[in-house]
């Protein structure tokens, strides 16, 4: 993946296939098992949380997220279909 082509993480957001909701105040838990949620830093400049839940692909862009410190995905696969447990 190229991440050169993304401006910001707002830009990868908007590249997104489906909604996020960007949480500004980031006073939610990053571990909100139901939604769909980019969780900014306290600038609103990057994106420190991302949730994924029950949507059809986790597009490789999201590993263009340089200062993601939490990743949640639930029920979703990655790309090439495959599924990741731990």
């Amino acid at each position: 993946m190229d991440c050169s082509q993304f401006v910001d993480d707002y830009d990868i957001l908007r590249q997104l296939p489906y909604s996020i909701t960007i949480n500004l105040a980031a006073d939610d838990d990053y571990e909100e098992p139901s939604r769909n949620v980019a969780f900014m830093d306290k600038n609103d400049t990057f994106v420190e949380g991302f949730s994924i839940y029950k949507k059809n692909v986790v597009p490789w862009s999201v590993f263009c997220l340089s200062n993601l410190e939490t990743l949640l995905i639930q029920k979703t696969p990655f790309e090439n279909g495959n599924f990741f447990s731990v």
